[in-house]
C-alpha cells in the first residue's frame, strides 16, 4: 500500500510539475505578446509623430490682430502672445487680438531682452528700465549711468551695462532696482565689455570684455556667480578664460547652465555647474553670415564659397553635436528658430524648416509688404506690416 501511495504522490507531483511549467510558458508567451503589441504601438507613434513633424504646409490662413500703423513700434512673440512696444508703453496682446496688460513708461529708444516670458524694456543710452512677466509689470527703476546693454532672469533680476563719459560698470539688480553687484571695468585692467549674458535662474553672469596687449586685440570671457560658490569670491568672478586675436561679440545663455559665446569662426559652450568650464568648441571655415538659437538649438548660416547656394545652413544641439548642414537657396532678411521651427522671411514671402532641416513651407504673400514675422507657436507665426498686425496659421 505504501508503495501504491508513493507513486501515487510522485504521479502527483509531476502532474503538478507539469502543470506549473505550462502555467509559467502561458505567462512567458503572454508577456512577450504584451511587449510585442507595445512596441509596435511606440513604431506607430514614433513613425507619425515623425511624419507631422517634417510634413509639408500647403497653405495658410491669415487673421488680424491690430489695424494701424505699425512703424512707431516693436513686436516680439512670447509664447504664443505679441508683445508691442515703443516710447511710451508696452502691451501685450493674445492670440485673439485682446489686450492682456499695458504697461506706461517714458523711453526714447526703448530696447528690450527676454528669458521665457520676462522681458526687461531698458531706454538704450538711457536711464529707464520696465521688467514685466505674463501677468504684466514686475518691477521698474532708473540708472546712475545710461544703459547700453541689459538681460534678464526669469525672476525678473537685471544685469546691465553702464557708461558714462568716463567710466563703465557692470551693474547686477533685483526687480526693484537695488543694487546686487556692482563693478567697474577698465580698458588697461578688465577690458571692455562687449556683452553680457545672464542665466535663466539668475545666478550666472558671462562678460566678454575686449583688450588689447602689444597692440593686439583679445577677449577675455569672465564668468560671475551670485550664488554660494561666488560669494567668496572677489566681484563675484568664479572663471575665466582668454582668447588672443579672437573677438567674443555675443554671449547669451541658453538655460541656467548652458552658455553659448559666439567667435567670428563658430562658438564655444561652456558648462559645469558653479564654475563655468569649456565643453565644446565649434570652428567653421566659411564666414558666418547670422546667428539664431533657442534654449535647444543654435543655428549658422555661412557664406557657401563652392556650391550652387548662396548660403550653408547649420543647426546644432546645445551639446553641440550637428543635427544638420544643408546649402541654402532662400534670400532672407530675418532668421530665428522657434518652437522647433526654423523661420526665413524676406519683403515679400518666407520659409519654414524643420529642426531636422526638412523645408516644410515657402510662399509669397501677396499685396503685403513684410517689416517683422517671428514665431508665436507652432506652425503660427506673427506678421507685422505697415497696415497693421497679422497672425499666419500654416496649413
Amino acid at each position: 500500500m505504501k508503495g501504491i501511495q508513493r507513486e501515487t504522490e510522485i504521479i502527483e507531483e509531476e502532474r503538478q510539475g507539469n502543470a506549473g511549467r505550462h502555467l509559467r510558458a502561458l505567462m512567458k508567451n503572454r508577456w512577450i505578446r504584451c511587449a510585442l503589441v507595445v512596441a509596435v504601438i511606440l513604431a506607430l507613434l514614433l513613425i507619425a509623430a515623425h511624419l507631422i513633424k517634417n510634413s509639408r504646409f500647403k497653405t495658410y490662413e491669415i487673421t488680424e490682430l491690430e489695424g494701424g500703423n505699425t512703424g512707431a513700434f516693436q513686436y516680439c512673440g512670447i509664447e504664443g502672445d505679441v508683445l508691442r512696444y515703443g516710447t511710451e508703453n508696452a502691451r501685450l496682446i493674445g492670440e485673439d487680438g485682446s489686450v492682456l496688460w499695458n504697461v506706461s513708461y517714458s523711453m526714447q529708444a526703448p530696447a528690450l531682452a527676454r528669458c521665457g516670458s520676462t522681458v526687461v524694456l531698458y531706454d538704450k543710452n538711457g536711464t529707464s528700465v520696465v521688467i514685466c512677466g505674463r501677468e504684466g509689470q514686475i518691477g521698474s527703476f532708473s540708472t546712475d549711468m545710461p544703459i547700453l546693454k541689459a538681460e534678464t532672469a526669469a525672476q525678473g533680476a537685471t544685469a546691465a551695462i553702464l557708461e558714462d563719459s568716463s567710466d563703465t560698470w557692470i551693474r547686477y539688480y533685483d526687480p526693484q532696482g537695488e543694487v546686487i553687484a556692482s563693478f567697474k571695468t577698465a580698458m588697461d585692467s578688465t577690458g571692455y565689455p562687449l556683452d553680457i549674458g545672464l542665466s535663466e535662474d539668475g545666478l550666472l553672469m558671462a562678460v566678454s570684455f575686449l583688450k588689447y596687449e602689444d597692440g593686439r586685440p583679445k577677449t577675455e570671457l569672465n564668468f560671475y556667480n551670485f550664488g554660494s560658490a561666488g560669494q567668496i569670491q572677489v566681484d563675484n568672478q568664479v572663471s575665466s578664460f582668454s582668447y588672443d586675436n579672437l573677438l567674443i561679440p555675443e554671449v547669451v545663455y541658453l538655460d541656467e547652465d548652458t552658455c553659448a559665446a559666439f567667435r567670428e569662426d563658430g562658438f564655444t559652450l561652456f558648462g559645469g555647474g558653479q564654475i563655468p568650464e569649456e565643453q565644446k568648441k565649434i570652428t567653421v571655415e566659411q564666414e558666418i553670415v547670422s546667428i539664431f538659437h533657442d534654449a535647444s538649438h543654435i543655428g549658422l548660416v555661412l557664406e557657401n564659397g563652392q556650391g550652387s547656394s548662396g548660403f550653408i545652413l547649420e543647426l546644432y544641439g546645445k551639446d553641440g553635436e550637428l543635427l544638420f548642414q544643408k546649402e541654402l537657396d532662400y534670400g532672407y532678411q530675418g532668421i530665428e528658430i522657434q518652437s522647433g521651427q526654423i523661420l526665413l522671411y524676406n519683403r515679400t514671402g518666407f520659409c519654414v524648416y524643420s529642426q531636422a532641416g526638412v523645408e516644410k513651407f515657402r510662399g509669397e504673400l501677396n499685396g503685403v509688404m513684410i517689416q517683422q514675422m517671428s514665431g508665436i507657436g507652432r506652425s503660427r507665426f506673427l506678421l507685422v506690416t505697415e497696415e497693421g498686425l497679422y497672425r499666419i496659421q500654416l496649413k
